[in-house]
């Protein structure tokens, strides 16, 4: 039987433990609060900038010059599943094996709590991240991405999680030093065990290691933009080699107000909500497709950014793209509710819930998500969906502001 557990300790460490010793696997992701959305941290009273990229250098150069070499490759050499990944959100470095365990979350742990890299390791790490960017494709979902950042936002930049050529030029030694010193420290970590393991040897190696890492407390803050709820532009125009125009409209809602259960229960909302408006079943999806407006899906997409949500609706257009736009207006402002489509998604929702027990991935993925982006220490419960009520469903939707919005146009060249 699985069961799940969040501890925190006294240095600061949030240990979650999702054990299900039905697994062969056991899995160790070892989290760091900080990713490229973070460019600004105010220490002592000074506020300082971070470069963008500086999140994803750290990543590289820690994983590449350890006290044990590159730790990549080490653990690669004994067959263990490991990588490291940046997002806008958070870093995390994991591992990934059905033996040794314990060892090699011990080098996991050292590994990336010790700062063993000097200005050499930094020249040699900034040319291959140099090479990865000049290699990397600007996709036109990420040109669209960062339109839409521009056009709904004045003071949160979108998060370049490489950084262009001349930020990572830019990065020096010290910066490295000083960011990895201020963000790595312990009680901004958050380390998840999950699959076959036993509890308490597990927790006893944990404060063993941690004991073992001498780091000094940084009083630190990041600093959080200040937005207000009206949007920068109305509209915004990418160029690009495209055979069809795409055409999205992002809104802009405040969830300032809202706990961090209720931002979970949200997503869970406004995606039946979004599913029945402009689902592959919904009379707009229909009409659209009848009428020769679009001939592909109507892709929606809900993204928390600080404390707004980003809630996006757009489609590869034929024509009529001004009845596009309209349409997707109309319904925003109407809302219409069908009681026999929220019954139905409800029941799906329930029934991935069971479904998700089979895959540690599929079941973490949400729970980590929730303990970082909404800062709720729970897993999604059966029961919590249950008690989602129609009445609930409707309210809920009814109560957020879908008056700032952004239409963003993806066009040929």
């Amino acid at each position: 039987m699985a069961s799940n557990e969040i501890i925190t300790l006294e240095n600061g460490l949030k240990i979650v433990l999702y054990q299900d010793n039905t697994k062969h696997v056991t899995q160790a992701n070892l989290i760091i609060k900080y990713g490229s959305k973070y460019n600004k941290i105010k220490i002592n009273n000074k506020i300082i900038d971070i470069p963008n990229g500086t999140a994803h250098f750290l990543e590289h150069i820690l994983i590449e010059h350890t006290i044990y070499g590159n730790i990549s490759t080490r653990f690669k050499e004994r067959n263990i599943k490991t990588n490291g990944i940046t997002n806008k959100n958070f870093t995390y470095y994991y591992i990934d094996t059905v033996k040794d365990f314990e060892e090699n979350l011990i080098e996991l742990i050292k590994a990336i709590n010790t700062r063993s890299f000097n200005e050499e390791d930094v020249e040699t790490t900034r040319h291959a991240i140099i090479k990865e960017k000049m290699a990397s494709v600007d996709k036109k979902s990420r040109k669209v991405a960062k339109k839409t950042y521009e056009c709904l936002f004045k003071n949160i930049t979108y998060p370049n999680t490489l950084g262009e050529i001349e930020d990572i030029k830019d990065i020096s030694y010290e910066t490295l030093s000083n960011i990895y010193d201020i963000v790595y420290q312990i009680n901004n970590q958050v380390l998840v065990i999950s699959g076959n393991f036993d509890k308490d040897k597990i927790l006893k190696i944990i404060k063993n290691t941690y004991n073992e890492i001498n780091k000094k407390e940084i009083s630190y803050e990041f600093i959080k933009p200040q937005e207000k709820n009206n949007i920068n532009l109305k509209y915004g125009i990418v160029k690009d080699d495209v055979h069809l125009n795409y055409v999205s409209i992002s809104y802009k809602v405040n969830i300032s107000h809202l706990t961090p259960f209720e931002r979970v229960q949200l997503d869970f909302i406004l995606t039946w909500f979004l599913n029945s408006t402009f689902g592959s079943s919904s009379p707009i999806y229909h009409n659209f497709v009848k009428n020769n407006i679009c001939n592909n899906s109507i892709n929606t997409r809900i993204e928390t950014i600080y404390d707004f949500l980003v809630i996006t609706i757009g489609t590869s257009i034929i024509s009529k793209e001004n009845e596009f736009i309209q349409t997707i207006e109309q319904a925003l402002k109407e809302k219409t509710f069908n009681e026999y489509d929220f019954n139905i998604y409800k029941k799906q929702e329930i029934i991935e819930l069971i479904l998700r027990e089979d895959s540690l991935g599929t079941k973490l993925d949400p729970y980590i998500s929730n303990i970082l982006i909404h800062n709720y220490d729970d897993i999604d419960k059966i029961e919590d969906i249950e008690n989602i009520t129609f009445e609930k469903y409707k309210s809920t939707i009814n109560s957020l502001d879908f008056s700032n919005y952004s239409i963003i146009k993806l066009e040929k060249e």
